[in-house]
């Protein structure tokens, strides 16, 4: 009869087994870089749409952009989750996935070996999902209220908001295919690439 192995011998064996590690590794990048990006995003549209000029190599922000930090307590991170807030490019509920994200992003970060040795958290897919979406719609909301609605050869055009895409979007997308895919189907991705290039040269 097999002895039963205890929790510590499992989990080491887990650290060690390849197969069981790499998927760890891969789910744990993929969340901080989503939440990473989750962060740039809300600051990149916030300063964007607060620029109103460029002076040498430093970009010039209104009035009302260094009141809002003021407002944050200087910190452009929350003055940009306020603002899209009081856009309504996020609801209360994508400012708490936010913490939540932010808050498994720090454990993951500072605590990496004792996470992947216990395990990942039990909800880190579901966050990692919601996340990901989350960046989606603020990059549309943008490219939809601001964007468009700036640019005089499109504000006046129907647009079918479901067709909407940005290229954060899309490469966050296809490193997350291509990252979690079985080998198999990276190389065939890879494949029609390089002769897409070949095509076009």
């Amino acid at each position: 009869m097999e002895e039963k192995k205890s929790k510590t011998t499992i989990s080491w064996e887990a650290l060690i087994d390849p197969v069981i590690l790499k998927p760890k590794l891969i789910n744990a990048s993929l969340l901080v870089l989503s939440y990473e990006n989750l962060k740039a995003t809300l600051i990149n549209k916030f300063q964007d749409f607060f620029t109103i000029g460029i002076e040498e190599k430093d970009f010039i922000y209104s009035d009302d952009y260094h009141k809002l930090i003021s407002k944050s307590k200087n910190s452009i991170l929350y003055a940009s989750i306020a603002w899209s807030l009081k856009m309504n490019a996020i609801s209360e509920g994508d400012v708490e996935l936010h913490e939540e994200c932010k808050k498994m992003r720090n454990k993951i970060s500072h605590e990496l070996p004792k996470v992947l040795l216990e395990g990942l958290p039990s909800n880190l897919e579901s966050i990692l999902k919601r996340t990901l979406m989350l960046i989606k719609k603020i990059e549309n909301w943008y490219i939809i209220n601001v964007e468009i609605q700036t640019d005089p050869d499109l504000y006046d055009k129907e647009i079918h908001e479901e067709s909407v895409r940005s290229i954060n979007d899309l490469t966050l997308e296809l490193i997350q295919y291509v990252s979690t895919s079985p080998n198999t189907e990276g190389e065939e991705l890879l494949k029609k690439w390089k002769a897409h290039i070949n095509n076009l040269n």
